[in-house]
């Protein structure tokens, strides 16, 4: 872990982003990030069925290019071949958490994602197509950095020495539905430096809830890449009706209409990440953070732990009329009692 000193204080003002059932997505221009991946983003897989792929962050665009050279001369110009039409690409929301719907090859979403996230600034840390996957490591969004007039100043020599004192990155999870559609989820994790000491001399980063308005930007930027216009966002409406039982939950919704939801859901930045998921058997493997635990050691000025995870079987099954079990199996020995919580206070 690296130590920062925050040379300026303070975040830029956030604008509240107002959804409504029938709002146009549109890009606020909150995302400016450093270190942008140099790969070709049709060098990366872009079929939900190859093998997964960790990328190794110090030699990453050798490994990409050399794996999957094959695939790419048949995929070259795979944006010139996709034409979107108005109704191929919309956006759901249910609470905060809105997602991409689209009709469009999944190959083509892919290349997509990958372009996104090097226009912004994001390194590709994590590229598993068989999950779906596409990770980014933490970087710095120079959109946070407070602009002042000290800044402005000197903004055209040495802009760099100013710092924001926040980091983030994002996945990306694509998933096949029922109708040959592509759900595309983006979650948010982020990360805060917090000073310590009697003159703030220690400082370590610590994490931060996740940021609505910084995955709704990445969406709408997504759905400009995906090259569809005057897209509007559906609004799936209000909280359902959800029994707790011994092994979990049921919810009177069908379970075509949750297998999305519950993922997005439980893969939200903080607490929980979905670390895998099975469409066929309608499962997920959830990682549940522990906030009171955590590995490794430290130094006199930065820390370097890692929090502890617990993994649970999240399993969809059909009960008929309308109705839905989620049962819940710790894969850890530790009670499920938080992803109830998470999914009676986030399912609508």
């Amino acid at each position: 872990m690296k130590y920062n000193k925050v040379l300026m204080g303070g975040l830029a003002s956030l604008v509240v982003l107002a959804g409504c059932s029938t709002s146009t997505i549109q890009p606020k221009g909150r995302l400016d990030y450093l270190n942008a991946s140099s790969v070709n983003p049709l060098e990366l897989p872009p079929d939900l069925v190859s093998s997964g792929h960790r990328v190794d962050s110090n030699n990453r665009a050798t490994q990409m290019l050399s794996e999957y050279q094959k695939q790419v001369n048949n995929r070259n110009n795979l944006s010139d071949r996709v034409l979107v039409s108005s109704d191929a690409v919309r956006v759901e929301r249910a609470g905060d958490n809105r997602w991409i719907v689209t009709t469009l090859p999944p190959e083509y979403v892919w290349s997509r994602s990958v372009q996104l996230f090097q226009e912004v600034g994001l390194p590709i840390e994590v590229s598993n197509p068989e999950a779906g996957i596409l990770e980014s490591g933490w970087a710095e969004n120079r959109a946070d950095v407070p602009d002042s007039w000290i800044r402005q100043l000197l903004k055209s020599t040495l802009d760099n020495v100013f710092s924001s004192p926040t980091r983030d990155k994002f996945r990306i999870r694509l998933e096949r539905g029922n109708k040959g559609e592509v759900l595309v989820y983006v979650t948010h994790y982020g990360m805060k430096d917090q000073a310590s000491g009697r003159d703030n001399e220690y400082h370590t980063w610590v994490d931060r809830p996740r940021d609505a308005e910084l995955e709704a930007e990445m969406v709408s930027r997504l759905v400009a890449k995906l090259g569809a216009k005057d897209v509007k966002e559906i609004n799936r409406g209000n909280a359902v009706n959800i029994t707790e039982t011994p092994t979990g939950v049921v919810i009177n919704r069908p379970v075509d209409s949750l297998w999305a939801q519950v993922g997005n859901v439980l893969d939200d930045g903080a607490m929980f990440q979905v670390e895998s998921q099975n469409s066929q058997d309608r499962s997920y493997i959830v990682m549940q953070k522990d906030p009171k635990k955590t590995t490794g050691g430290g130094l006199a000025f930065w820390t370097d732990k890692k929090p502890v995870y617990y993994r649970f079987k999240v399993q969809l099954v059909d009960n008929g009329k309308n109705s839905t079990a989620i049962n819940i199996t710790s894969l850890d020995g530790e009670k499920n009692g938080e992803i109830i919580q998470r999914l009676r206070t986030n399912l609508h």
